[in-house]
């Protein structure tokens, strides 16, 4: 995954965050400054995933231009024809 600049921090101080109350809490052995610890860790995991970039798009593919596409492109249009007036006689 990769992260945004400004994501960067946010992610490193809930990170330090988290590891900070881990560690004072087996230095004061307590379970509820452990416990406060893996929440701060699943925070850290949610700024994560809210920082992450978007994945790129998949290249698109571009279509054929149409008189490639068409088995008449290779003949001559009938400019004359179209362009031709008839006159009716009374």
């Amino acid at each position: 995954m990769t992260f945004p600049r400004e994501g960067l921090a946010a992610i490193a101080l809930t990170g330090t965050v988290a590891a900070a109350v881990i560690a004072t809490s087996v230095w004061r052995r307590s379970w509820p400054l452990w416990l406060l610890g893996y929440v701060m860790m699943l925070v850290t995991a949610w700024v994560a995933l809210t920082f992450r970039a978007a994945p790129a798009a998949p290249s698109a593919v571009t279509p054929a231009p149409e008189s490639a596409a068409s088995p008449d492109a290779s003949r001559p249009i009938d400019v004359v024809a179209a362009s031709m007036s008839t006159r009716h006689s009374r």
